[in-house]
Formats: structure tokens, sequence, C-alpha cells
């Protein structure tokens, strides 16, 4: 019948495998597990350094024509974010996010009280 197996045959008519050649581990194995424990046990790489807003001198926006900054301006407390697309004749033309879109701003340079640049530390 289907569900039955009669005799001591394994699947298919192979003979059964005993139980203590089942517990065997071929020697290949075995170095193979304990390179990976050994593996595991190694030194994590050292932290990666992560980007962050770094202070940058106004007059350094030029090199970063196109990343993010904030902007803090003398008039107002709150800094202007976005990315220079351009800085030409004392003015930093800033594309900022809105709404739906986005819109450029002129800035003049010498309203710009600090700036900051989304960086990796020592980027320059």
């Amino acid at each position: 019948g289907f569900g039955s197996m009669s005799g001591s045959a394994g699947l298919n008519g192979t003979p059964p495998v005993p139980e203590s050649a089942a517990r065997q581990v071929p020697e290949s194995a075995r170095k193979g597990s304990y390179a990976l424990a050994r593996a595991s046990r190694q030194k994590p790489a050292a932290p990666r350094p992560q980007a962050r807003y770094l202070a940058t001198q106004a007059k350094d926006l030029k090199r970063y024509v196109g990343r993010d900054v904030r902007l803090f301006i003398h008039t107002t407390q709150t800094p202007r974010s976005g990315v220079p697309v351009s800085i030409k004749n004392g003015q930093a033309h800033v594309e900022q996010r809105v709404h739906s879109g986005t819109m450029t701003t002129s800035i003049p340079m010498a309203e710009i009280k600090t700036a900051e640049v989304f960086r990796l530390p020592g980027q320059d």
C-alpha cells in the first residue's frame, strides 16, 4: 500500500543510513565551521564617518555649489536650507524645496552670518 514501508530499506529501496553515520561530520566540514567561527571572532570594522552639516566660511560657498547647505542670515533666526546653484555678483542663488516643487532665492553674501555644508568631516 501507499503509507507502509516493509523491511528496513530506506526511501526508493536504498539501504537505511545508520544513526551513527548520520551524526558523523566530514573532516572538511569541520574545518570550514572552525574557520567560520574564527572569522566571527575578528574585531569589527571601524565605524565609517557620517556626513553631517559642518561650518563653512561663506566666502568658500562657491566650492560647494550643488551640495546641501544651511545658511544663517543676520536678519532671521531660522536657517535657509537648500542647494546653491550659483554664486555671482555678491549673491548666493539657492534652490529651496517648497510645497510642490522648488524655487530659487537670491541671498546677498553680505547677509550670510554663517554657513554649513552637508559633507563628511575632513572633506573639502
